[in-house]
């Protein structure tokens, strides 16, 4: 598996991962390690509703998550244009 690091700050740690051999597409992985409470929060709200939603064309996938214990892991579709929050705060800034 290959695997770049994408982002990594103090919430957050995700990292991008492909497996050719698999024929498996490129996944994104997020690690909530050192999170404050309502960032917990935030992130199970999310897995939460990514799993009410479903299987959607339009809706980034989320693949499987661990909410056991910590780090919080999330597995996501891979998305090829980058961060949507950093996108859409760079429109509101022009």
């Amino acid at each position: 598996i290959d695997e770049d690091t994408l982002e990594d700050d103090n919430s957050e740690r995700v990292v991008s991962a492909f497996k050719e051999s698999a024929n498996l597409n490129k996944l994104n992985k997020c690690y909530i390690e050192s999170a404050n409470e309502e960032e917990l929060n935030d992130v199970l709200r999310e897995i939460e509703l990514m799993t009410d939603l479903g299987k959607h064309e339009n809706v980034i996938q989320m693949f499987g998550c661990c909410t056991r214990c910590r780090p919080i892991c999330l597995v996501l579709e891979y998305a090829p244009g980058g961060n949507l929050k950093v996108y859409l705060r760079s429109l509101k800034q022009k």
